[in-house]
């Protein structure tokens, strides 16, 4: 059963075309015994994966499977991990772990019974690997993959090498890194693109198709991974569905749960566990209050799809004041803590004040 896996695994290194290397690939520890990287569907998690594969491994020390292939010949992990084992593997990798039962409790198993093997096992959710960390505290690390940040979509789009700029670089020398970019390519036209079909690597095999592809994402996000893991009913379903739709419609603004109770014909504590569904899904951003935090349901700010990408696939006009925040929020949020403040739009780091606008803006 096994060489029928490792052949699958092979047409794949064959068939993987050269192609962009996130960063990302570097600051995982590759080493560690259990490594899970999570993330939304379609950032690239398995092209990562198979990168690694590709320049790390030899002969049969690693080997690739899907669980949601539907040809996998096994019947649980557990034996799969046995029969690698016994021809001398050493690391197994697990992609979309989550539409397998039990996961984590089989890979805890595995990392107990074989100390000689490695794993590296993926999932298209936080909602599934956050549901099955408990069982892997103290074994597994877990990272997480998020979409191209507009950094990456420029390198790709001018083939050309762009160093990373910590928050503080930009605070300090933002005139002069603007200069020197204006000098090598047109940054505002890139950035209006990167707005539309960026974020996903998938835009490099059709920008045509990307905002369909886009809602797909969103379709098996929300009727295959939300609702199975919640076992959430037809008319349950639909409402969390409007629920996307309506932030996708509405302007940058504080909320009111009760109003969006309302809205959906449902009641407050719904509303909340609609947030939770869809934050954990990587859909929408919350944004809190400095002193608030990120407790159980304390109300957010303001709600946000999670990038701009987002209000172009659910939207025929979006609103371009989402558009910005959207965009702000998703790439600060990833290497600093941005939250809500009265004074402007954003708080960096408990520090900075930040109020978005476009040419019409007026500082204050």
């Amino acid at each position: 059963m096994i060489s029928q896996l490792f052949n699958v695994h092979r047409k794949l290194l064959l068939q993987l075309k050269p192609s962009f290397k996130r960063d990302y690939i570097n600051q995982i520890d590759w080493n560690d015994r259990m490594v899970g990287i999570s993330g939304a569907r379609g950032v690239g998690k398995t092209t990562m994966i198979l990168q690694q594969i590709k320049e790390s491994c030899k002969n049969t020390e690693c080997l690739y499977v899907s669980v949601d292939d539907v040809f996998f010949p096994y019947k649980n992990l557990i034996s799969l991990a046995e029969d690698f084992d016994k021809l001398g593997g050493e690391i197994l990798y697990i992609d979309e772990i989550h539409k397998y039962p039990k996961w984590s409790i089989e890979l805890k198993n595995i990392y107990d019974r074989f100390p000689n093997l490695k794993i590296v096992f993926s999932g298209s959710s936080l909602l599934y690997i956050s549901a099955g960390n408990a069982d892997l505290s103290r074994r597994a690390v877990i990272y997480k993959l998020s979409g191209l940040s507009f950094r990456e979509f420029v390198q790709i789009e001018t083939k050309t090498k762009w160093p990373k700029l910590s928050f503080n670089e930009l605070l300090d020398n933002h005139e002069e890194i603007a200069i020197s970019f204006l000098e090598k390519f047109k940054p505002l036209a890139l950035f209006q693109q990167y707005l539309k079909h960026g974020y996903y690597p998938f835009f490099l095999q059709s920008k045509q198709n990307y905002l369909i592809k886009l809602k797909q994402i969103f379709k098996e996000t929300l009727e295959s991974d939300i609702s199975t893991i919640y076992g959430l009913d037809t008319e349950k379903l639909n409402k969390l569905k409007r629920f996307l739709f309506l932030i996708s419609e509405t302007v940058p603004m504080k909320i009111n749960i009760s109003s969006l109770a309302t809205s959906l014909e449902t009641n407050r504590t719904i509303v909340y566990e609609f947030l939770k569904y869809l934050s954990e899904a990587e859909l929408i951003s919350l944004l809190y209050s400095k002193n608030k935090g990120y407790k159980t349901l304390a109300k957010p700010e303001k709600i946000y799809l999670s990038h701009p990408n987002h209000y172009y696939a659910l939207s025929e006009t979006p609103n371009t004041g989402s558009l910005r925040e959207s965009f702000f929020i998703n790439q600060l949020s990833a290497v600093s803590k941005v939250s809500y403040t009265e004074k402007g739009d954003f708080m960096v780091n408990g520090k900075y004040t930040f109020e978005v606008g476009g040419t019409s803006f007026s500082y204050r």
